[in-house]
């Protein structure tokens, strides 16, 4: 009797909510399905409950990913009404003092005038 075995395949692919590489096993039809959907973020955030629920490092990176979205206020309504985050994401963090920036610019404005 022929047994027929999954192409399961280990793969990274990028994450543009992690702005990094995320390794993973996967078949060949789960890589193609990725692909469909627009990357990693949106395959894992698509996952009905039950599916991410059969893989505790499915389950650790879609939280991974959806926290980074809601903190950074791009999770959409949708998904954030799923996974049952609040409907307003937490305020930004308030920008570095213009200080700072003016004392940046004004050493690198010395350190050209010094190669001149």
């Amino acid at each position: 009797m022929r047994r027929w075995n999954p192409n399961v395949i280990s793969k990274r692919v990028w994450s543009d909510a992690l702005d990094n590489w995320v390794r993973f096993k996967m078949t060949t039809r789960a890589l193609k399905e990725i692909d469909n959907s627009g990357g990693i973020d949106n395959y894992l955030l698509a996952l009905d409950n039950e599916s991410a629920a059969k893989s505790n490092y499915v389950t650790k990176m879609r939280g991974i990913i959806a926290s980074t979205l809601f903190h950074r206020g791009t999770l959409s309504e949708k998904y954030t009404k799923k996974l049952g985050y609040h409907k307003q994401p937490p305020p930004p963090p308030p920008p570095p003092p213009r200080e700072a920036a003016a004392t940046a610019s004004g050493a690198a404005a010395k350190e050209v005038s010094h190669l001149s």
